[in-house]
C-alpha cells in the first residue's frame, strides 16, 4: 500500500513537471483536457505536500488544548472548594441562627456550652461541656439543644461537666403524650431511641405523636420536647403499653448546647 502511493507521488510529480514543459505551440484546448484529466492527481498531491505543515500544527494545538483543560481541571477543583467551604459556613450559619433563635424565645433562662469530650467506652452514654462550677453548673440540672431535651448534669468541675445523656440506659425520666396526656417513663437504650414505657394498657397514643417531659421527679421541667413516638406496643405481660420515642436531639452531631438556669422569684437566675 505503501509503495503504490509513492508510486502515485511520482507519477504525479512526473505530470505536474510536464505541465511545466508543455511547448506554447501545443493548442490551448489539449493543455485545458490534459489538466483536466489529471486534476484528481494534482489534488491528491496538494494535500500530501499540505500533510507535514497541518501536522505541525494539529501538534501544537493539541499541546494548546493539553495546557488549558489542565488549568481549567485546577480551576474546578478550586471552586469545588470554595462551594464546600460555602457550604459548611451555611450548615454552620443556620446552625448558630438556629441556637440564636431557640434561646431568644425559649422561657427559660439558658447558658451556653460547646461539647468538647465524649465517653468513648459508652458513646451515647456521657458527654463533657466547656462549662463548671464556676460557670453556676450544677449537678441535676437540664441540659437541651434547640431541638429537644439532651440530657442532666452529673459531676461538674470548676470549668467543664459531664452530662448523662437521654440515651443511656441509666436515664430515667417523666414523660407525657401531647396529644392524650397519658403518662409513663422514659429511658434510655444506649442506641438511637428511646423508649417509654407504663402507658395505660389501651394507649391511644400513636405513631408521630409528640413525647414531652411530665415534670415528675421534679428535675426535668414539665413541656420540654423528648422526640416523637414511631410505634406503640403491648409492654411486659400485657399489662401496659410501651412507645418507641424518636429523641428530637441528634445525638450524633451533638456541638453546641444549652444548660437550663432555675429562675429565683422576681427573675433573677441562681448561680
Amino acid at each position: 500500500m505503501r509503495s503504490r502511493g509513492i508510486t502515485w507521488l511520482i507519477i504525479g510529480a512526473a505530470v505536474v513537471s510536464l505541465f511545466l514543459t508543455i511547448p506554447p505551440w501545443i493548442s490551448s484546448v489539449w493543455r485545458v483536457k490534459l489538466m483536466q484529466a489529471f486534476s484528481p492527481l494534482l489534488a491528491c498531491e496538494r494535500h500530501v505536500l499540505a500533510l507535514p505543515s497541518a501536522a505541525r500544527t494539529a501538534w501544537h494545538e493539541r499541546g494548546r488544548l493539553a495546557t488549558e483543560n489542565q488549568a481549567l481541571r485546577g480551576k474546578v477543583a478550586e471552586l469545588s472548594r470554595d462551594l464546600r467551604d460555602l457550604r459548611d459556613l451555611k450548615d454552620e450559619n443556620n446552625r448558630l441562627r438556629s441556637l440564636l433563635n431557640f434561646k431568644e424565645k425559649s422561657a427559660y433562662a439558658l447558658m451556653p456550652a460547646e461539647v468538647i469530650g465524649r465517653d468513648t467506652h459508652q458513646w451515647n452514654n456521657s458527654i463533657l461541656i466547656d462549662k463548671g462550677i464556676r460557670d453556676g453548673v450544677r449537678n441535676e440540672m437540664v441540659v437541651v439543644c434547640e431541638t429537644g431535651v439532651v440530657g442532666k448534669v452529673i459531676e461538674t468541675a470548676p470549668s467543664i461537666s459531664t452530662v448523662l445523656l437521654l440515651l443511656s440506659a441509666q436515664s430515667k425520666l417523666g414523660g407525657i403524650v401531647e396529644k392524650t396526656r397519658e403518662m409513663g417513663i422514659v429511658e434510655g437504650t444506649l442506641f438511637h431511641a428511646l423508649r417509654l414505657i407504663y402507658l395505660p394498657r389501651q394507649a391511644a397514643a400513636k405513631k408521630g405523636d409528640r413525647v414531652l417531659t411530665s415534670g415528675l421527679g421534679g428535675v426535668y421541667p414539665k413541656g420540654l420536647l423528648i422526640g416523637v413516638c414511631t410505634g406503640v406496643y403491648e409492654g411486659e405481660n400485657g399489662l401496659y403499653s410501651c412507645a418507641d420515642v424518636l429523641p428530637g436531639a441528634d445525638f450524633s452531631r451533638l456541638e453546641e448546647v444549652f444548660v437550663l438556669i432555675p429562675r429565683m422569684e422576681g427573675g433573677d437566675i441562681t448561680r
